[in-house]
């Protein structure tokens, strides 16, 4: 709704979106292998 009545710019979005998407994948690239082998997929 913020968004629709411009209070914020899909330009204000982006740095945190990039940063939060960065986390998450360093967040899944470190910790997948250990997740999958505690669950015994490999």
């Amino acid at each position: 709704m913020v968004y629709d009545e411009g209070g914020i710019k899909s330009s204000d979005l982006l740095l945190p979106g990039l940063m939060l998407m960065i986390l998450g994948w360093l967040l899944v690239g470190l910790t997948g292998p250990y997740v999958l082998k505690f669950i015994g997929v490999t």
